[in-house]
C-alpha cells in the first residue's frame, strides 16, 4: 500500500468508487431503520436447537434469511427489489419500512449455534488451496448477472498502481482457485465479453448516425419519394383531418377523465388519511395531498372558465356559419327555380315559334296547291290532258314544302336542346362554385373551432400533466401506506380478538 499513488481519482475509477460509496452509505441507512423492526420479530426460542434463554442461560439474535435459512444478502436484496419497485431515488423512511415488513424473512439463532456455524465457516476458509478443491459455480462472477453500470474497456498498465494492485489480487485469487492457469475455457469466455462490448458500442454508433428528419429532407430520394404520394385529393385531406380532430378529442378526454380520476383518489385516500393518524402517515404527506388536491380544483376551475369562453366563440361561430349556409341555400334554391322558370318559357316561346312557321308552310303549301291545280286545268282544257312531267313537278314541289315543315322543325328542336344542355351547364358550374364557397366556409369554421378549443388545452395542459406527474407519485405512497396501515390495523384486531379469546 505505501506504493499506492495518492493523486485524486478521476474517470472510470472515481465512478467506481462514487457508486460503491453511495450504495454503502444507502445500505447502512435503511438497515438502521429496520433494526428495530427485525429485533420484534425475535423468537423465543431458537429455530435450530430449541434453547431458550431462561433455561439455557443463552442470548437469540434474529436474522434476516432467505428461504428459513440466515442470509447475509438478504437486506441488499430487500433494497434492490424495493429499488426496482420504486425507484432508485426514493429515500421515505415510512414507505421503505412498510415494503420490509410485507417481504422481509426471518430466523432466530441462539448463541451456541451461531458459534458452531462460524466454526464451521473458519475451517471452511482455512482449507488449502490446491486442486483438491473442485471450483464451484458461485465461486465464479457473471457479467451478464451483475447489476452494474457498463463502463468502457480500459487499458491498465501492469507497473501502474492500479496494474500492480490488479496483479496481486489476480495472483491471489488464482492461489485461492487453485489449479491450472489459464483455465480451457478463458479465451472462450473473453471472445463472448469482447462481442458483448462491440454490440454495445455497435448500438451506440447506431443511435449516433441514426439520420434526423432535416437529413430526410433534404435526401433527394425521399424527396422523390414524397413527390410520388405528395397528390393527395380533397377528400383524403377532409378525411385525414377529421381523424386527427376525432385523435385529438379522444386524447383530451383521456387526459381529462384521468384528472378526474387522480382528484376522486386524493380525496379518498385524504379520507382515509386522518389528522390524528399523522404519527403514521406525516403530516407533511398529508398536507401535500391536501395542497395537491386544491391545486387540482383550481385547475379545473381555469379550466372550466377557459371551456365556456371558447364554448361562447364557437356557438357564435357555428351561429354565424349556420346563418350563412341557410342564406346560401335559400339562394341556391331561388336561383334554380328561377333558372327553370326561365327555361321553360324559352322552351315554351320556341314550341310558339314552330307552330307558327309550321301554320305558314301549311298556308304556302295550300296557296301552291290550288295554283298547280289551276295550271293543271289549264293544260287539260288546252291539250286534252295535263303533262306528266307538269304534274310530277307540282308533286316534288309540295313534298319539299312538307320536307321543309319536318327539317325546320327538327333543326329548331335540336337548337333547343343545345341550348338547354348548355345553359344547364353553365349553371351547374355556377352551383358547384357557391357549393365549394359553402364547403369551405364549414372547414374555415371548423379549423376556427379546433384551434379555439386547442389553445383552451394548451393553456392547461402543461400546469396540469405537472399537477397528474406529482399526484401520480403521492398516489402510489399513499395508497401503499393506507394498504399498509390497513393491513397492521386488521392484524392487530385480529391479535386482540385472539387474546381475547385465549383468555
Amino acid at each position: 500500500r505505501r506504493h499506492w499513488s495518492r493523486a485524486p481519482l478521476s474517470g472510470a475509477p472515481l465512478a467506481i468508487a462514487r457508486m460503491w460509496l453511495a450504495r454503502a452509505r444507502k445500505r447502512r441507512a435503511f438497515s438502521k431503520m429496520v433494526r428495530g423492526i427485525v429485533d420484534q420479530n425475535k423468537r423465543t426460542a431458537c429455530e435450530i436447537c430449541g434453547r431458550t434463554p431462561e433455561k439455557n442461560n443463552i442470548k437469540l439474535t434474529c436474522h434476516l434469511a432467505r428461504r428459513g435459512e440466515p442470509d447475509l444478502t438478504a437486506i441488499d436484496r430487500l433494497i434492490a427489489e424495493f429499488e426496482e419497485l420504486y425507484g432508485v431515488n426514493e429515500l421515505e423512511p415510512q414507505l421503505w419500512k412498510a415494503y420490509f415488513r410485507a417481504h422481509a424473512e426471518y430466523c432466530t439463532r441462539c448463541s451456541m449455534c451461531e458459534d458452531s456455524m462460524a466454526q464451521e465457516r473458519l475451517l471452511q476458509a482455512s482449507k488449502a488451496p490446491g486442486p483438491s478443491r473442485i471450483t464451484r459455480p458461485q465461486d465464479i462472477s457473471s457479467d451478464e448477472e451483475d447489476d452494474m453500470v457498463d463502463f468502457d474497456p480500459v487499458v491498465v498498465t501492469r507497473t501502474s498502481p492500479e496494474g500492480r494492485m490488479m496483479s496481486k489480487w489476480l495472483v491471489a485469487a488464482r492461489k485461492k482457485l487453485g489449479g491450472a492457469f489459464p483455465r480451457p475455457d478463458a479465451r472462450k469466455q473473453m471472445e463472448k465479453y469482447a462481442q458483448k462490448l462491440r454490440e454495445l458500442k455497435m448500438k451506440k454508433a447506431r443511435g449516433a448516425v441514426q439520420p434526423t428528419a432535416e437529413e430526410l429532407a433534404k435526401d433527394p430520394i425521399m424527396k422523390e419519394l414524397q413527390g410520388e404520394t405528395a397528390n393527395v385529393t380533397a377528400a383524403t385531406k377532409a378525411l385525414a383531418l377529421r381523424w386527427i380532430r376525432l385523435a385529438r378529442d379522444v386524447m383530451e378526454s383521456k387526459f381529462k377523465y384521468r384528472s378526474e380520476t387522480f382528484r376522486e383518489d386524493v380525496d379518498t385516500l385524504l379520507g382515509m388519511m386522518p389528522e390524528e393518524d399523522d404519527w403514521y402517515f406525516g403530516a407533511a404527506l398529508r398536507l401535500e395531498g391536501r395542497d395537491l388536491l386544491v391545486k387540482g380544483a383550481a385547475l379545473e376551475d381555469d379550466r372550466r372558465t377557459l371551456e365556456a369562453e371558447a364554448a361562447v366563440k364557437v356557438h357564435k361561430i357555428e351561429r354565424d356559419l349556420e346563418g350563412h349556409l341557410v342564406d346560401r341555400q335559400a339562394e341556391l334554391e331561388r336561383e334554380r327555380k328561377l333558372f327553370n322558370t326561365k327555361l321553360a318559357q324559352q322552351n315554351d316561346k320556341i314550341l310558339l315559334d314552330i307552330e307558327v312557321r309550321r301554320g305558314e308552310l301549311e298556308k304556302l303549301k295550300e296557296l301552291r296547291k290550288k295554283e298547280f291545280m289551276a295550271e293543271e286545268r289549264k293544260a287539260r282544257e288546252e291539250m286534252g290532258a295535263a303533262p306528266t312531267e307538269m304534274i310530277q313537278s307540282h308533286r316534288n314541289q309540295l313534298l319539299a314544302i312538307d320536307q321543309q315543315m319536318l327539317d325546320e322543325q327538327h333543326n329548331t328542336e335540336e337548337y333547343r336542346r343545345e341550348e338547354d344542355a348548355q345553359a344547364k351547364i353553365m349553371f351547374d358550374r355556377a352551383e358547384l362554385i357557391k357549393l365549394a364557397e359553402m364547403e369551405r366556409r364549414k372547414a374555415l369554421a371548423s379549423e376556427n373551432i379546433a384551434r379555439i378549443r386547442q389553445e383552451v388545452t394548451q393553456k392547461v395542459k402543461a400546469a396540469e400533466a405537472e399537477w397528474q406527474s406529482g399526484t401520480a407519485k403521492w398516489l402510489a405512497v399513499a395508497r401503499r401506506k393506507v394498504q399498509v396501515k390497513n393491513k397492521e390495523d386488521e392484524e392487530a384486531r385480529a391479535g386482540k380478538r385472539k387474546r381475547k379469546g385465549g383468555k
